[in-house]
C-alpha cells in the first residue's frame, strides 16, 4: 500500500498520493486546507483513479513527515521542505 507494485497502481499507493500532496504544499497550508485542495483539484476530477480516504491522507502526511519531504511550522501549517 505503500509503495506501488505489481497489484497496485502509482495512484493507490501513498507514495503517490504523496506526489498530489507535495505539489499542493506551494505556500504553507492547514490540513484541511490541503485535503480539500487536494479533492478539488485530483480526486473530484477523476485524476487520481482511487478515492483515497482521509485516513490515507493522514497516513501519507505522516509518511512524508516522516522521510522530511514537509514540515510543520510554529502555526501548525505544512509545508514543502524542498522548496
Amino acid at each position: 500500500m505503500i509503495l506501488p507494485s505489481k497489484h497496485i497502481e502509482l495512484s493507490e499507493s501513498l507514495i503517490g498520493l504523496g506526489s498530489f500532496i507535495v505539489k499542493i504544499l506551494r505556500v504553507p497550508t492547514t490540513l484541511d486546507e490541503c485535503w480539500k485542495e487536494l479533492n478539488e483539484l485530483y480526486i473530484d476530477k477523476g485524476k487520481i483513479k482511487k478515492h483515497h480516504s482521509f485516513d490515507n491522507f493522514i497516513l501519507t502526511i505522516d509518511l512524508l513527515y516522516m522521510i522530511g519531504v514537509i514540515d510543520v511550522n510554529l502555526k501548525g501549517e505544512i509545508y514543502n521542505v524542498s522548496k
